[in-house]
């Protein structure tokens, strides 16, 4: 027992790093309503036009032992960013995006018509669709070797978008960047630190 190795977990929380720079990060754990049943799809995006970053979640997990019973309380759930690193929660019955399976994965795609698709990959079962009605001004193709863009909006505010190949758990979204009109200026860096300015259209 003296040489055994011991592990704990001590967070058992749904939460989202900050990334303040120079290496550090701040741990915040997500309003209650993410806490009812484990998280796997999640992803980004301005959901309710206001110019500021949310997060649409979605999850459950029918994996456990019989005592137990199924983690299965979460129905999906919006969370809306203020810019400033808070999240009220918005729940189902309010935005129609009831996600209420064993989910998981979850991706965004944007297809033909401009329209964006959210894909719900459900655990031994069919896959759903949900179609995003918000307002997109502008979309913009990231390139193979882009890794992320600073992007500044008319407020003074701005903030720094990384693209990924792989955005969640087993899921791949587009590789896109959608702004809306509250943005004026978007620069793109890629793996080697060039950097190149799209031309925003307002």
């Amino acid at each position: 027992i003296a040489d055994a190795y011991v592990v704990k977990s001590e967070c058992f929380e749904s939460s989202y790093f900050e990334n303040k720079g120079a290496g550090i990060f701040v741990r915040t754990k997500l309003p209650v309503e993410a806490q009812f049943a484990p998280v796997f799809g999640m992803i980004t995006g301005d959901y309710n036009d206001d110019g500021n970053l949310d997060v649409l979640l979605a999850g459950n997990s029918y994996a456990t032992e019989a005592s137990t019973g199924r983690y299965d309380a979460f129905t999906g759930l919006l969370l809306a960013g203020d810019g400033k690193g808070h999240f009220k929660s918005i729940a189902s019955a309010a935005t129609g995006f009831t996600a209420d399976a064993d989910v998981k994965g979850m991706a965004e795609l944007n297809v033909r018509n401009g329209n964006n698709l959210v894909l719900l990959g459900n655990n031994a079962s069919t896959m759903e669709a949900y179609q995003l009605n918000k307002k997109i001004n502008q979309t913009i193709v990231v390139k193979n070797a882009d890794l992320y863009a600073i992007i500044h909006k008319k407020n003074g505010q701005f903030y720094k978008q990384e693209f990924y190949w792989g955005s969640n758990y087993l899921s791949q979204s587009s590789r896109i960047l959608q702004v809306g009109k509250e943005v004026i200026n978007v620069s793109m860096y890629d793996n080697r630190g060039n950097k190149r300015e799209e031309e925003i259209k307002n």
